[in-house]
């Protein structure tokens, strides 16, 4: 028996050795010869004392390597960073990739699983915590190199979005009511969430006694926003959270889910319409119904205003032609004097 460790001799018939290393005691070997079981315990006793025994490396599987490299920056960057991670490894990595041992994900997985996220913005995400994921793995020696350097993604390019007219929500909304996915488009209409930020929205952000719901964006230090809870979206509310007992968030389902359905019932609609358009429609419903671009700007989580100024410029040019129209026509009671008085000029000049 060595100085060091212990043998002992297990109800199956086999001998255990184990050895104390970094103050836990571990098992070295577990055989059913006991000079063999010797023969590991006193090699391992003899690395321990030059030094040279490495701990063995706790494996991950792609999964739970992600669950621990997010779960290690918790406290190391800003809240609204984090939920941006938390948000591309849970609705855009999970659902596009599938689990694998981490030194068997390669370029091609990767390129895969990113070509199946439709939304541009989030694939650049997604890249980047995926990069900076896997870097940290190969800092700490779990992989011999990043196989996310390889991946190659078009850049994203923002496209504008589309505002529903009455008919058009009218349209749509016959169309899908008997869907599962209505009540998250009515609420995308009546919060303005960026298509991400439906899904962060948990039960415990629904304020009902002062009627706001708090929005967890993630894009902008601004994109973190409390919003009205309209009477129309309450039993919309309601309805999900009853629905939803195994969640903490109001809506279920993902984003990639809605955008195939989407493409599944575009055969069905006269028009094009995408997830970002609801967002759009609600910009344009409150600035045409006089709500000030301040407030609009707030609401929508823009940095400032002129962000909502820049992607509603056609919508407010449009807005402000209705307007001017108001005041063309020469039946406006407040100038209609005003008309007169100015076409009596004329015919006198004549």
């Amino acid at each position: 028996m060595p100085k060091e460790g212990t043998i002992v001799k297990r109800k199956d018939g086999r001998y255990e050795a184990k050895l104390y290393i970094d103050g836990k005691q571990k098992s070295i070997a577990c055989k059913k010869n006991y000079q063999e079981v010797l023969k590991e315990l006193n090699k391992t006793i003899k690395l321990k004392r030059s030094g040279k025994l490495q701990p063995k490396q706790k494996t991950y599987s792609f999964f739970s390597w992600l669950d621990f490299w997010l779960e290690s920056k918790k406290d190391s960057i800003k809240k609204n960073s984090w939920q941006q991670i938390e948000i591309c490894i849970r609705l855009h990595t999970k659902p596009n990739m599938a689990d694998r041992p981490l030194t068997e994900v390669d370029s091609l997985f990767l390129q895969s699983g990113l070509n199946k996220i439709q939304s541009g913005r989030m694939r650049e995400y997604t890249k980047k915590t995926l990069f900076e994921a896997l870097n940290k793995a190969v800092e700490l020696k779990l992989l011999s190199l990043n196989p996310c350097q390889y991946v190659k993604i078009k850049k994203h390019i923002q496209a504008e979005g589309h505002a529903l007219t009455s008919q058009e929500r009218q349209i749509f909304f016959n169309t899908i009511k008997n869907s599962p996915y209505r009540n998250h488009f009515i609420g995308y209409l009546l919060t303005g969430c960026r298509p991400h930020e439906l899904f962060t929205i948990k039960k415990n952000d629904i304020d009902f006694e002062n009627e706001t719901i708090t929005i967890n964006g993630t894009k902008t230090d601004n994109s973190k926003r409390i919003i009205p809870l309209f009477n129309q979206l309450k039993p919309i509310i309601q309805e999900q959270i009853k629905k939803n007992t195994n969640t903490e968030y109001v809506f279920e389902k993902t984003l990639q889910s809605l955008r195939k359905y989407l493409q599944k019932i575009k055969s069905d609609i006269p028009f094009a319409i995408t997830v970002k358009d609801f967002r759009t429609t609600f910009g344009t419903q409150c600035l045409e119904k006089g709500v000030s671009l301040k407030i609009v700007s707030k609401w929508l989580g823009h940095t400032t205003t002129k962000t909502t100024e820049k992607h509603y410029i056609k919508i407010l040019s449009e807005f402000e032609k209705q307007e001017k129209n108001k005041i063309d026509d020469k039946n406006a009671t407040c100038f209609a004097t005003c008309f007169d008085f100015l076409g009596k000029k004329e015919k006198e000049k004549e």
